[in-house]
C-alpha cells in the first residue's frame, strides 16, 4: 500500500463518500481492477466477487429496451472518455441490476466517467456511481435522459459545424500558398539559387501537409454529419484499381517499391460511388507504402462470391501491435513504430475509410500478414 504525508491511499480510497470502480483500459471488455466499499455495498457483492472480471460481467445487461439503452450508453461515455482522454458525464441512466435472487430490479444511476493518464495515455477509467432511483421517476429519467441526448446531439452538430468552416477557411488561402509557392519553384519569377530552391520544396511539403490534414478534417466532418450523398453506379473494379495504381506507379517508383496487382480474370461490377471507393482504396494503398520500408512489396488481390467483391492490400510493412488492432478505426489513433513520425498524418484515414465504406453497406477489416506487415480488406457489396 502506498503513502505519502502519513496518508495510506488505499484506505482513503475505500473511505471516499461515493461509490467508484476502476477499470482497465482492454476495450470491449473493461476488467475491473479495483472497487470501493460503499460500490460494493450498493450492488450487493464482495470485491471479490467483482475484481478482475469485465464489467458485462458484473452488470449483465437486462431484457429490458431502456436499460439496454442505458448500457450503451454507459459504454459510449467510457469509449468517449478513452479516445478523449478527458472526463465524461453519460447523465442518468436506467441501469437494472441483479439481486441475490437473480432477479433484475430497475436502477437510475448517475454516471460520471474519469480517466487515468500514464505517459499521456488513457490506461483505465475511473467510474463514479450513484443510485438515484428514489430521487427520479419514470417521466423524471424520461425526461432527463431526452434532455442529455438534445444536449449531446447539439454539442456534436456544434462540432462538425465548426470543423467544415474552419476546414473550409483554411482551405482557401492554403491552396492560394501553394499555387504562389508552385510559380516560384517552376521559376515563372526568376531563376533561384541552390539553397533558395531548397527553402521553396520544404515550404511546398509543409503546405502540402496542411493541405493534407485540412482536408481529412473536412472529409470526417462532412461523413460525420451526413452531409455525403452516394452517387453510385455499376463500376467495374478492376477496371477501377488498375487506374488508381496506374496513376500512383510514380510513388512507389521514388520509394524503391515494387506493387504488384492481381486482378479477377472476369469483369466484376459493383454498385458504388467509384470516387470515394476510389479514394478509400487510394489511402489505404498509399499508408501500406509509407509503412512498408524500400525495397519491399505491396500486393494489390481483387476476390469475388456471389455477393461481394473483395479488395485486399497486403504488405511487408512494420505491422500493428495485437493491442493497437481494435483502436484501428477510431478517430485521432496513430500507430506507434519506428515509422510514425516519420511518415506524419492525423489519424483520420482510416477512420473515414471505414465509415466510407460502411456507407456502402460493406466493410472494412484488418488481418495480420505473416511473417510481418498488414492487409487491410475493403469489401463491396455487389448490390
Amino acid at each position: 500500500m502506498k503513502k505519502r504525508l502519513g496518508i495510506n491511499y488505499d484506505v482513503l480510497f475505500h473511505a471516499l463518500p461515493g461509490h467508484y470502480m476502476v477499470l482497465v483500459n482492454n476495450a470491449p471488455n473493461y476488467t475491473i481492477i479495483e472497487a470501493s466499499d460503499s460500490l460494493c455495498a450498493l450492488i450487493s457483492r464482495t470485491r471479490d466477487q467483482i475484481l478482475e472480471k469485465s464489467f458485462q460481467e458484473v452488470y449483465p445487461v437486462s431484457k429490458n429496451k431502456e436499460s439496454r439503452e442505458g448500457t450503451r450508453a454507459l459504454m459510449e461515455a467510457i469509449e468517449q472518455c478513452v479516445t478523449t482522454g478527458t472526463p465524461f458525464d453519460a447523465g442518468v441512466v436506467r441501469y437494472d441490476t441483479q439481486n441475490e435472487a437473480g432477479k433484475f430490479v430497475r436502477r437510475l444511476w448517475a454516471m460520471e466517467v474519469y480517466p487515468l493518464m500514464k505517459n499521456g495515455t488513457v490506461t483505465g477509467v475511473i467510474l463514479s456511481t450513484d443510485d438515484v432511483t428514489e430521487r427520479y421517476d419514470a417521466d423524471d429519467y424520461a425526461r432527463q435522459r431526452l434532455k442529455h441526448l438534445e444536449h449531446l446531439v447539439e454539442i456534436n452538430k456544434s462540432k462538425d459545424e465548426f470543423i467544415s468552416i474552419a476546414s473550409h477557411q483554411l482551405r482557401t488561402p492554403a491552396t492560394g500558398v501553394k499555387q504562389y509557392l508552385a510559380m516560384l519553384r517552376d521559376g515563372l519569377f526568376g531563376e533561384l539559387t541552390e539553397q533558395q530552391c531548397e527553402i521553396l520544396e520544404r515550404a511546398y511539403e509543409s503546405n502540402e501537409r496542411q493541405l493534407r490534414i485540412v482536408t481529412d478534417l473536412l472529409k470526417v466532418a462532412q461523413v460525420d454529419s451526413g452531409k455525403v450523398v452516394l452517387r453510385k453506379e455499376m463500376t467495374n473494379i478492376n477496371q477501377l484499381v488498375h487506374y488508381l495504381i496506374r496513376d500512383n506507379m510514380d510513388m512507389f517508383k521514388r520509394r524503391n517499391q515494387q506493387l504488384v496487382f492481381q486482378p479477377l480474370d472476369i469483369k466484376v461490377e459493383a454498385d458504388i460511388d467509384s470516387e470515394i471507393v476510389r479514394m478509400v482504396v487510394e489511402n489505404i494503398i498509399d499508408n501500406a507504402s509509407k509503412y512498408t520500408e524500400e525495397g519491399k512489396s505491396i500486393e494489390v488481390t481483387i476476390t469475388d462470391d456471389k455477393n461481394s467483391v473483395k479488395i485486399a492490400i497486403a504488405d511487408e510493412g512494420v505491422g500493428i501491435p495485437k493491442e493497437m488492432q481494435r483502436e484501428l478505426f477510431k478517430k485521432f489513433v496513430r500507430i506507434d513504430n519506428e515509422l510514425s513520425m516519420k511518415v506524419g498524418g492525423t489519424g483520420l484515414g482510416l477512420y473515414w475509410a471505414k465509415r466510407s465504406i460502411d456507407m456502402h453497406g460493406g466493410n472494412i477489416v484488418y488481418h495480420e500478414n505473416s511473417p510481418h506487415g498488414s492487409i487491410f480488406e475493403i469489401i463491396l457489396p455487389k448490390q
